[in-house]
């Protein structure tokens, strides 16, 4: 499966100064970033980013989150990232439960070796699920149009997410295509296009 990160960089690629957006650590002007909090830990960095298609967090950002593993068939991964760069890894999913002030939110994340200016990256599986209105002027989130995130306290849990990272549909769309002979990008979004399954 091939998955674009949109504005965040992995650690195993430095972007060159002409393609990022950011020149410091706190100069990040054209971004709308959320500080969120889980299993405790406050100030997590979440990068909402619609060039994402998936939505991702940090390896090491993984302990400060109140989460559980999904459970996948071994894969391949391929995240073409804002650069360019195309990095490959196994894929590996995770759910977890996370807050932005009062709104509480489960869903899916695919985890990267990101580099240090993001916990998390909330993409497109994000946006549409949650619909924030988004004050783009001040690069702020006001509020959600959607009832898509969850209120309770509770565990973490699969009825508590929706199949976002791991979705058998969009697992399934690019070796269907193949054995029909139709093209797997008209099927997919582009440059989602394929994944490889590894033995165990």
């Amino acid at each position: 499966m091939r998955v674009d990160i949109g504005h965040a960089l992995s650690k195993t690629v430095a972007p060159s100064e002409s393609h990022s957006h950011c020149k410091k650590k706190d100069d990040k002007p054209n971004l709308v970033i959320l500080e969120v909090n889980s299993n405790g830990e406050r100030s997590l960095r979440a990068l909402v980013d619609c060039g994402a298609s998936n939505n991702f967090v940090r390896l090491q950002s993984i302990p400060r989150l109140d989460f559980e593993e999904v459970k996948l068939p071994r894969r391949l991964l391929e995240v073409q990232l804002a650069t360019g760069f195309v990095v490959r890894t196994e894929k590996r999913v995770v759910r977890a439960r996370f807050s932005n002030e009062e709104k509480k939110f489960v869903d899916e994340l695919i985890v990267l070796d990101l580099d240090d200016k993001f916990d998390v990256v909330l993409g497109m599986p994000w946006l549409a699920r949650h619909d924030p209105v988004i004050d783009w002027a001040k690069r702020t989130i006001m509020s959600f149009r959607s009832s898509g995130a969850t209120e309770g306290g509770g565990p973490v849990s699969a009825t508590h997410a929706p199949r976002g990272a791991c979705d058998p549909a969009a697992e399934t769309a690019a070796p269907r295509a193949a054995a029909s002979d139709l093209s797997a990008r008209k099927l997919t979004t582009e440059k989602v296009v394929r994944e490889t399954c590894e033995p165990d």
